[in-house]
């Protein structure tokens, strides 16, 4: 995949011409060295503080020679790790007619010195007994969904291979076939997969084993199950100052969220120890009067020991609000502080031979991330973990005014302005004089 890849990238990069340099941007950082082809760095919180553009459009990755890099920006994918339960397993014998013999009777009798002999012959079914195996897959509460299981079994003779019927049920009474002929085999204890069954159906509670062909022994001695098990999404939290209390309204205490990037969580802190915070959580793009609420009645204390400690986390609306406010039902000896929670954020880059590569962010100029990686990758690609490379030391470029527009006076309007005082200056002395003429008329 690198080599194609790379060669993809490098021939993207030749064809589009980057729109800026690092030079338009507030702030770089250098990267650590990797020779992957797709790498990949996680946008840190003095990053996300300082972009102008709440899509992270104004973050880029550059080369040495100062040209952009293809790359995709998008929240960091939820890890999941592969885990392994040993399964309980219960087996049970089943009784078929599969074969059958021949068996033939004498009876003999004497009579007058002359023995006479009745031969009867006739064809009788054998009925053969097989293990048949059920093992247990989980409930609903235990959160478990296997996905797959390894046996460890004996079979005679073990140099044939062992051919298993495959089902799945919730009950003991409707079974559904999956796998109606499963090879496996104990030959090689190198290769797992010999002796896995897999593609096993979600939601289902129990997996039944019946051996296809008569062996002359088959004991299943352990049965491991795996599933995957997804770590919960990680936050950037990021402190703000005291809230600030309103001087007209004693009652409320005001924040402002700092960054253009919508923050997902928020959480109060309280600011001393054994203090309840109880009230409402407002919030407005506008003024004071334009604010609407957004949590009622919320609770926090922390009685119990003298670690101060966060409120639960409040999930903020969709909408993003630049302006906040929390009316307490309480008068605080020292104001409580605000915690906000971002999402983590990762860009994916392809890199080239022109390292050490830079990423670089703070830019008001810039527009909606292109993400013209994201064309590149075909999907297997798209889930493939990235090599994860780490910023350096942070260095500025053109510094904070590069994170807005420089302030322009406005010419035109106080032109305007001077040519509408101008019009009526005229206008009344013209007035004057025709009143002077009437007058002396």
């Amino acid at each position: 995949m690198s080599k194609r890849l790379l060669l993809t990238g490098l021939l993207f990069s030749a064809l589009v011409q980057a729109s800026s340099s690092p030079e338009h941007y507030a702030y770089q950082a250098e990267l650590s060295e990797s020779e992957a082809a797709l790498q990949r760095v996680e946008i840190p919180i003095d990053v996300l503080l300082a972009v102008t553009r709440a899509d992270l459009g104004d973050i880029g990755v550059f080369d040495s020679a100062g040209k952009s890099l293809p790359s995709s920006i998008r929240k960091a994918t939820p890890q999941q790790l592969e885990k392994q339960v040993e399964l309980p397993f219960h087996v049970f014998s089943s009784y078929s007619k599969r074969s059958s013999k021949i068996v033939t009777t004498r009876e003999q009798t004497s009579q007058k010195d002359q023995i006479s002999e009745i031969r009867t012959t006739e064809t009788i079914p054998v009925d053969q007994t097989r293990p048949v195996y059920i093992i247990e897959l989980g409930d609903d509460d235990s959160g478990i969904t296997i996905e797959s299981v390894e046996l460890q079994w004996t079979h005679q003779p073990d140099d044939q291979f062992l051919r298993l019927r495959v089902e799945v049920g919730n009950n003991l009474d409707n079974w559904r076939t999956i796998q109606k002929r499963k090879i496996l085999t104990n030959a090689n204890t190198d290769k797992p997969e010999w002796r896995t069954i897999d593609s096993i159906p979600k939601s289902k509670k129990y997996l039944r084993l019946t051996p296809l062909i008569s062996v002359d022994s088959f004991e299943i001695q352990k049965v491991v199950g795996s599933y995957h098990q997804s770590i919960a999404e990680t936050k950037i939290w990021h402190r703000l100052e005291a809230l600030r209390p309103l001087e007209d309204h004693q009652d409320f205490y005001a924040f402002d969220m700092p960054a253009a990037v919508k923050a997902d969580h928020l959480r109060l802190i309280p600011g001393t120890e054994q203090t309840l915070i109880g009230g409402d959580l407002y919030a407005s793009n506008d003024d004071f009067e334009h604010k609407r609420r957004i949590v009622s009645r919320l609770q926090q204390h922390n009685f119990t020991d003298g670690e101060i400690k966060p409120s639960l986390d409040i999930n903020l609306p969709s909408q993003k609000y630049q302006h906040w406010w929390f009316k307490s039902d309480r008068v605080f000896d020292s104001p409580p502080h605000v915690e906000i929670a971002f999402p983590v954020y990762e860009m994916l880059f392809l890199g080239n031979d022109a390292g050490p590569f830079r990423l670089a962010w703070g830019n008001f100029e810039a527009t909606a991330p292109n993400n013209d990686l994201t064309g590149i990758l075909s999907d297997q690609q798209k889930q493939t973990r990235a090599e994860l490379v780490q910023l350096r030391t942070v260095d500025i470029v053109g510094g904070e005014a590069r994170l807005a527009p420089p302030v322009k006076l406005p010419w035109l309007k106080w032109l305007l302005w001077l040519l509408m005082f101008a019009a009526v200056a005229a206008t009344a002395r013209m007035a004057l004089s025709l009143l002077r003429d009437m007058k002396s008329t």
